[in-house]
């Protein structure tokens, strides 16, 4: 039996009705000045075998950070799509011992040791690259069928949108999470070979093999490289060559990141962990 309503209220129910109907096929999104569409990512799991601790049980592996375990599963749902893999830790994105080091005013102000929670799977087309941060947040990048999708904490497109709409997307985005299709990048609106991560105070050091791809801003391109053979002596031999990479940060990258040492570690981890797939 229907409530028993007067006309305005059956109006006022009728329109509440329509709106939820139009927001179900049309989802709430927004958009930055070089993503045009970025949508909420409220539905998400990350499952492994330590799951249940209140807080991550940090161990030191060869001299580097590691806080969950070697396995996880990732689970999320986007664009009426479900994501779910399971990943493997990358223990070799960080050279043994290696350490951040933090500057302040041109002096070496501490040093940390870099943290292992960078996953990866890669078969057969399917790429997935994942960071887990030790608040429960995380970055990944999945590219299957085509595309290519990125998960990022929303405090990355903070600076790229009005702060109207950040904060709208603050609200409607409790976990703090954010997804978009890299089809959904205005490519148009970056320089070919200008990267956002430019020289000074903050400093980070890791060491990746063979990277396939460049990272400039929200974009990755993915690319089909041919291996030169003739390069320097002992090129051509089967076994990979180890190339170790520096990384630098300056303040403004820093504070980007709400001046959180593990944080903006968290935001290079991400990028070198797909680009060394």
């Amino acid at each position: 039996m229907l409530p028993s309503l007067n006309m305005n209220s059956w109006v006022v129910f009728l329109l509440l009705a329509s709106l939820v109907q139009i927001l179900a096929i049309h989802p709430l999104h927004f958009s930055t000045d070089s993503v045009r569409r970025i949508f909420p990512l409220t539905q998400f799991q990350i499952y492994h075998e330590e799951s249940h601790l209140s807080t991550p049980n940090v161990r030191m592996v060869n001299g580097l950070r590691q806080p969950f375990p070697d396995h996880i599963t990732l689970t999320f749902t986007a664009f009426g799509e479900r994501f779910n893999y399971g990943l493997q830790l990358d223990h070799f994105l960080y050279a043994p011992n290696s350490k951040a080091k933090f500057y302040e005013n041109g002096i070496l102000a501490e040093e940390k040791p870099h943290t292992l929670n960078s996953y990866y799977l890669h078969d057969d087309g399917l790429l997935v690259a994942a960071t887990l941060r030790e608040d429960g947040l995380f970055h990944a990048v999945v590219h299957r069928d085509g595309e290519t999708y990125q998960v990022d904490p929303i405090e990355s497109h903070r600076g790229r949108m009005s702060i109207q709409d950040y904060n709208a997307l603050t609200l409607a985005t409790p976990r703090r999470l954010a997804v978009y299709r890299h089809s959904d990048v205005d490519t148009t609106k970056h320089q070919c070979g200008v990267a956002s991560l430019v020289s000074v105070p903050s400093s980070a050091t890791t060491s990746t093999s063979h990277p396939t791809a460049m990272h400039y801003g929200p974009v990755r391109k993915l690319q089909s490289l041919t291996r030169w053979t003739n390069c320097y002596e002992g090129d051509a031999a089967e076994k990979p060559n180890v190339i170790s990479i520096g990384a630098a940060v300056d303040v403004n990258y820093y504070r980007h990141w709400n001046s959180d040492d593990q944080t903006v570690l968290d935001s290079l981890a991400s990028i070198f962990s797909s680009v060394n797939r």
